[in-house]
């Protein structure tokens, strides 16, 4: 979903033989040597910036929400985040975390407990 929103879907098997600190990782040089076009170069390293300040913004959003009480706002914010990749998490019983496939879901859903997600 994420790629398809930013219109680069063509671009989905390269993402998907990485991992999410590869994704995080990526820079114009990277990318222009996989035959990614300067405009699409561009989106995807906007896009990556905006996952690696995720955190921040998320911590702005919950501090907005307690000292303003909007909640307009940031269910729009959660919303957009929802469609972009999250960084894979270990499933109790799993060793290692699942490399869960970037703009995908590798996880059968009977394996995921809704206790344990993020």
């Amino acid at each position: 979903m994420w790629l398809k929103g930013l219109r680069l879907h063509k671009y989905t098997t390269m993402f998907q033989q990485m991992d999410y600190e590869q994704m995080l990782g990526l820079d114009e040089i990277q990318l222009e040597q996989q035959g990614v076009t300067k405009g699409a170069r561009r989106k995807i390293l906007q896009s990556v910036q905006k996952l690696r300040e995720r955190v921040d913004f998320l911590r702005q959003l919950e501090k907005d929400v307690n000292e303003q009480g909007g909640i307009r706002t940031t269910l729009i914010e959660l919303r957009a985040m929802i469609h972009t990749p999250i960084r894979p998490y270990p499933l109790p019983g799993r060793p290692e975390p699942i490399q869960a496939r970037i703009d995908g879901l590798t996880i059968p859903t009977e394996e995921i407990d809704p206790e344990v997600c993020p």
